[in-house]
């Protein structure tokens, strides 16, 4: 085991002794985003482990290089990018927990099926349900490096594109995604790169049985079909948001104005930066309670400087 693991599994027993939506802010911001995931406060105290133990520079936030660098993934590697710049919500170059644990999971828990519905949207850029074939080139490109036409699969994929396009008689193809998985389905190598950094993923962070498991509960919250973890947190925001209009409550003020006073559910949606959400969480605080910061969890962790 890796030093970033072993700190990682230091960080985890901490965790059992308290509780980590009491005392880590940023996953009770984001609770019922993760409760939407089929994720429990022992799954989530298990990625914030992981989370700490790639965060090498004590910033609450990942960089590109610190991932490569825990995963031992090559650092110039345009599909991680590009998976990478997907889990970037804020576009700020950085990933903090939340959209850590959003993405891995997304990633990681995907079926064979589903990686190829993944990959297809992932190069969907303009999401017209399609695409053609520069960005067919563009992900064999990405997958199998610079060289890709010196690989037999990618050079199977093109093959099957021209064919396409001359059954068809046009001069530009566009690849629906029931093709794509038709291909892919047949020609298993394709993403197979695809599947290697899935597999490094998953048992750097958590282990196989872990992500297994939340690819079942995955399968049960799409009825079987694949579905996007944006469509899962929109369907749960969308819930919150009814039952936050519900259970608004009208309070007077002090100076005798009505102010409205919302439920803490409503810091769970807020949608704005990591410091934006990590502020509103503070002003709904009431019970002055002194929350742990990481550098007090981790010196909760036995042999800790």
């Amino acid at each position: 085991m890796g030093p970033a693991l072993c700190k990682a599994a230091a960080v985890e027993d901490a965790l059992h002794n308290i509780s980590v939506y009491e005392e880590i802010a940023i996953a009770r911001e984001n609770r019922k985003s993760f409760e939407a995931l089929h994720l429990d406060e022992h799954d989530v105290a298990k990625l914030f482990a992981v989370f700490t133990s790639i965060d090498t520079t004590g910033t609450s936030e990942l960089t590109l290089n610190e991932f490569l660098k825990f995963a031992n993934l090559p650092l110039e590697n345009s599909f991680v990018e590009r998976v990478f710049a997907i889990m970037d919500d804020d576009e700020n170059g950085t990933i903090d927990f939340r959209e850590f644990v959003v993405s891995v999971w997304n990633y990681c828990s995907l079926s064979q099926a589903s990686l190829s519905m993944f990959a297809f949207d992932l190069y969907d850029r303009d999401g017209s349900g399609e695409i053609d074939t520069c960005e067919v080139e563009e992900m064999l490109q990405d997958i199998y490096g610079a060289e890709w036409k010196a690989h037999q699969p990618a050079r199977r994929v093109m093959n099957s594109v021209e064919r396409l396009r001359l059954e068809e008689g046009e001069e530009e193809v566009c690849i629906t995604p029931a093709t794509f998985s038709s291909f892919t389905k047949h020609h298993t190598e394709l993403l197979r790169p695809a599947f290697r950094m899935q597999r490094i993923l998953q048992e750097k962070i958590c282990g196989v049985d872990f992500w297994k498991k939340c690819s079942s509960e995955r399968q049960e919250i799409g009825n079987g079909k694949y579905i996007t973890v944006n469509h899962i947190l929109q369907a749960q925001k969308k819930a919150m948001n009814h039952l936050i209009h519900q259970d608004m409550v009208v309070k007077g003020g002090s100076d005798g104005k009505q102010e409205v006073m919302v439920p803490a559910a409503a810091a769970i949606l807020e949608t704005g930066t990591h410091e934006q959400r990590r502020q509103q969480d503070h002003l709904q605080q009431g019970n002055g309670k002194e929350e742990l910061t990481k550098e007090q969890l981790i010196a909760k962790v036995p042999g800790s400087e």
